[in-house]
């Protein structure tokens, strides 16, 4: 009977040590997908700042093309509507590229500030529901992320063909 009750224990032994490899394997994935996951964002992340540091830099190339239109002015006559106009497109572009970098810097501090660590529910959940919960939350991001690109591209290049029927003025 001892003998009986100890191959039982062993089995039950056996058979949870082979549920913890399994869940420990589980748990290698999740921590790979993660840092997958980590890495796309930081990627997006530099991306984003690319980009704004390109939006910026183009503000400022506006911004020395109105002034030196400016300072040209005294050689060149231009009519005063001409002028105005120039100045009003010019001023309006740069507002919204500033606006567009401001936007973007909150956006980008949201983010930092909203990222939570990723932590498996302490009440024996399930990691399949996490991993979902996961994928789902990942899903809006990228869903905003495509939006908010395509929006900033478009104003980008809305931008750049006001920038270059400026030049022929």
């Amino acid at each position: 009977m001892a003998e009986a009750r100890l191959r039982q224990k062993e089995e039950e032994n056996a058979e949870l040590k082979r549920k913890f490899e399994g869940y420990h394997v589980r748990w290698l994935q999740h921590e790979i997908r993660l840092s997958s996951l980590k890495e796309t964002i930081d990627e997006q992340m530099i991306s984003l700042q690319v980009a704004q540091e390109c939006v910026e830099k183009r503000s400022r190339e506006m911004l020395s093309l109105y002034d030196r239109q400016e300072s040209s002015e005294s050689h060149v006559k231009m009519s005063k509507e001409t002028s105005a106009r120039l100045a009003h497109s010019s001023r309006h572009y740069a507002g919204i590229a500033r606006g567009t970098c401001t936007e973007f810097r909150q956006q980008s501090q949201a983010l930092v500030e909203s990222r939570e660590p990723w932590q498996p529910s302490t009440q024996g959940g399930n990691s399949i529901d996490d991993l979902e919960k996961l994928k789902s939350n990942f899903c809006m991001w990228k869903k905003d992320y495509k939006a908010r690109l395509r929006k900033a591209m478009a104003a980008e290049l809305d931008l750049e063909g006001r920038h270059r029927s400026i030049r022929w003025i």
